[in-house]
């Protein structure tokens, strides 16, 4: 998810990412309905997610070394994706 005007969706392909952006007008008059609903939900999940990265700001979740031990373990093969750090900090 990012605002209009990030042109990094191409660098996210090979990480099989998809880059959630609202609708350009593009010289046109006014958007499809299609694409304010698309928009209406990207603004409502920005919501949550900004309020996600407060508290990781607020709390210092990223800078406490027993989270950031939890958050990657060299055991594992991957870190926690953004949802699992979202529903964590909840």
């Amino acid at each position: 998810m990012a605002d209009r005007g990030f042109t990094i969706s191409n660098n996210l392909v090979p990480f099989g990412v998809t880059l959630h952006v609202p609708a350009f007008l593009n010289g046109r008059e006014q958007f499809a309905t299609s694409e304010v609903i698309e928009s209406q939900t990207i603004a409502a999940f920005r919501i949550h997610v900004e309020c996600a990265m407060q508290r990781v700001k607020r709390f210092r979740i990223l800078g406490n070394k027993s989270f950031s031990t939890w958050l990657y373990k060299p055991d594992m093969d991957h870190c926690l994706s953004p949802n699992q750090l979202f529903a964590s900090t909840h």
